[in-house]
């Protein structure tokens, strides 16, 4: 944004020195803007960054929610369900959702809350007995029917 300095056209009737003085007045004012743009350039070219970092966590969330794959299928009152999902810090919490929803129906409320637990459980233990990094992908699979409840999560390999 150009700016002209507060110099006057005209310099009649002022001394050198008055001249001289408003000129170092100016160059002032315009060093301390361009020093003010300056850091202004320097916060959006960070903010630049930071919104670059988390638009690529988005995208990488994004690529494993496309990875997401369900499976159900129904013989009766038996029931199997499979679900493949992102090993992240979520995977323990969605196994648990997971199979809170796919038994609901046909437990008790107590009888789910425990295998929600135990989901979890299994989960977190196979995220950290395998060492799993959160490039790789976890396999819920579950038969269940009013009367049992099977109930496996393990580590699938990776591509």
């Amino acid at each position: 944004m150009p700016r002209s300095p507060d110099v006057p056209v005209s310099a009649a009737g002022r001394s050198a020195s008055d001249q001289l003085d408003a000129l170092k007045a100016a160059h002032w004012r315009d060093q301390h803007e361009l020093e003010a743009l300056r850091d202004t350039v320097l916060v959006y070219r960070d903010a630049v960054a930071t919104l670059a970092g988390e638009n690529l966590e988005l995208r990488d969330e994004l690529a494993r929610s496309r990875t997401l794959c369900t499976h159900r299928e129904r013989v009766g009152a038996q029931q199997t369900f499979e679900l493949s999902i992102a090993c992240d810090e979520f995977a323990p919490d969605v196994v648990s959702i997971a199979v809170g929803e796919a038994l609901e129906d046909s437990q008790t409320a107590e009888l789910v809350a425990a295998w929600q637990l135990i989901a979890s459980q299994l989960a977190d233990q196979t995220i950290r007995r395998d060492a799993l990094s959160s490039e790789a992908m976890l396999m819920l699979r579950m038969n269940h029917s009013p009367s049992a409840v099977n109930l496996e999560v393990t580590a699938l390999d990776s591509p």
